[in-house]
């Protein structure tokens, strides 16, 4: 391997830990204002018998994202997994395939939904719904980049 490529390599190992480092912050921050959020919403209501108006609406909207985000881990080898079985190349290959065709399918059906609710808000916090389900192609966007660059990479 010549100097140019062993230094395409280490660049690109660089970008894909700033990037795994990047969204373990904002997974690590999302989850850290939820919990706090859910920690003072119990403290309001049974010690003050006063209960935060939007509490009911940003946890879930944090919670979809936080969830929805926490797929761009899996390129990272950083997801729960069970190996029970040694499987072959061609079974490997058919996973990938069927993983990149459903990536798509949720980045263009997640947009069109986006469109469709783009006028509707939540009642309180008068936050965009689409807001909400944006989390869905914005993280399969994310992910099917890193899962192609992961899988360019190996080979």
């Amino acid at each position: 391997m010549n100097g140019l490529a062993k230094l395409e390599v280490n660049q690109s190992k660089k970008m894909l830990e700033q990037c795994k480092n990047i969204v373990n912050f904002i997974l690590g921050t999302l989850l850290g204002v939820l919990a706090l959020l859910m920690f003072s919403q119990v403290i309001c209501r049974y010690i003050f018998n006063y209960s935060i108006t939007w509490s009911e609406e940003f946890p879930r909207l944090l919670l979809v994202w936080i969830v929805f985000f926490g797929l761009v881990t899996v390129p990272f080898k950083e997801h729960l997994t069970i190996d029970l079985i040694n499987i072959n190349r061609v079974i490997t290959a058919i996973g990938y395939i069927i993983i990149i065709i459903v990536s798509c399918i949720c980045i263009y059906y997640g947009f069109l939904l986006c469109i469709k609710i783009k006028y509707q808000v939540f009642p309180v916090t008068n936050i965009p719904r689409f807001v909400q389900y944006l989390a869905l192609p914005v993280s399969y966007s994310l992910f099917l980049l890193l899962f192609l660059k992961h899988l360019f990479d190996k080979k």
